[in-house]
């Protein structure tokens, strides 16, 4: 039997922030869906399919070990102009993709399925010092 598994956890890996989908969010999230097979998967009691507690910790590890790694490119912000923080979303997504596939993922047994962007991503910003700007901060 295979269930598909979400995970959906903030850019940053901070424990404190959840991701609910009522309230908009004002930070960056991905939301990971995985093709799982038995026996790495439980059902709660209300019948949604989640990680076994021994693989999620593992994706866990793997989330902070990646949040560790990549700090480069996750200090994704809005002092980046033009299109460079859509070419930063690229890269966290690419190194994402790669990295999970390598370090978490059990070819036939747990899959990647996607990757997708929740909350607030910036993907083009005007520059920080356009005339109409200027003229609003006097």
């Amino acid at each position: 039997m295979k269930e598909i598994i979400q995970e959906t956890f903030d850019l940053y890996n901070d424990p404190d922030l959840t991701y609910d989908p009522v309230v908009p969010a004002e930070i960056p999230y991905l939301q990971i869906l995985f093709r799982v097979s038995e026996p790495y998967f439980v059902k709660e009691t209300n019948g949604v399919p989640t990680l076994t507690p021994e693989v999620h910790r593992r994706f866990l590890n793997f989330r902070r070990q990646f949040t560790k790694t990549h700090a480069d490119i996750l200090k994704y912000g809005v002092s980046l102009t033009g299109f460079a923080p859509m070419d930063k979303v690229t890269k966290i997504v690419t190194a994402f993709k790669t990295d999970v596939e390598k370090q978490f993922t059990i070819p036939g047994e747990i899959e990647l399925d996607s990757i997708n962007l929740k909350g607030d991503w910036v993907t083009f910003n005007s520059p920080l010092n356009p005339p109409m700007r200027q003229k609003m901060a006097e």
